[in-house]
Formats: C-alpha cells, structure tokens, sequence
C-alpha cells in the first residue's frame, strides 16, 4: 500500500506533468516531479522539452537547486520522498542526469518512489498478469557510488 503522503506526492507531479505539457507536438510524453520535505512542504517542476529531445531539461534536475536551497536554509526542510511520473500518474525513476546528480550531491539517503512490472501468473489472461508494483527505494540503490578520483593523484 502506499502512503497518503506519497498518493499525495503522486497526484501533485501528475498534475505538474498535465500543467507542463506545453510542447507535446516535440514528443508526446510529459514528465514531472514531486519532492516532499520533512516539514511537509512539497514542490514540483516539469520536464523542459527540447527539439533535440537529449537537450531537454528533466524535472528531478530542476528540482535540485531547490533541494539545496532548502536543506542548507531551514533544518527541518530536509528532502524527504521524491517522486517523478508522466502525465497518466505512471512512476518512473529518475533519469541518468539525475539519479547522478542526486548520488553525487549528499541526497543518497533520499527514498524515490518507483514502479516494476510484476508478473503474477495467476490469470489464464496474459494482460492481467502485467501489474505495476510501487517500490520505495533510496538514491543510493538507483546509482552507482561515485569513485573518489583525487586517490588518484595522492601519493
């Protein structure tokens, strides 16, 4: 089951995925972001699409400033549960950009909301087996740990 904090959270990056989808003639699929501090306190951003679809600017990375900004100038405003979905409240996870910069940038602790397809194997109906399950997973497990590259130049 999932918590009324996250449905929550879900509803609002869906919301902000329907708002921000200003230019779906470029690509039809809209993405957003929640993230729910610690004093409850949530805030979204929408995908920035671009022509050049590699160009886009994605929601979680937008997020991080604020993310920052708000952990460094109160300290209850602490990232809580970060979510990131389409514009049919589908779950996904951070994309490369920002699994990265949320791994590299103190948010390891962080817990994303993500969905997996589940296969049941209950019903005679292939389709009725496909089911999404809904995860909570920390950054740390979505991104590798960054190498500490100054051992390299130590003696």
């Amino acid at each position: 089951l999932v918590s009324p904090d996250a449905q929550n959270l879900i509803a609002k990056a869906t919301e902000a995925a329907n708002r921000g989808n200003d230019r779906s003639e470029l690509h039809p699929i809209q993405y957003a972001a929640a993230v729910l501090f610690e004093d409850g306190t949530i805030q979204t951003a929408c995908q920035r699409k671009c022509l050049e679809y590699g160009c886009s600017l994605d929601a979680v990375t937008q997020l991080g400033t604020y993310m920052e900004q708000e952990t460094k100038a109160r300290a209850r405003a602490k990232a809580k549960l970060l979510v990131q979905t389409d514009q049919f409240g589908v779950l996904h996870a951070p994309f490369a950009t920002a699994r990265a910069y949320l791994s590299e940038f103190g948010f390891d602790d962080l817990k994303v909301l993500i969905s997996q397809q589940q296969d049941l194997d209950c019903f005679e109906d292939e389709e009725e087996n496909n089911v999404l399950q809904i995860l909570e997973v920390a950054v740390r497990d979505l991104a590798p740990s960054a190498p500490n590259m100054g051992s390299l130049f130590t003696e």
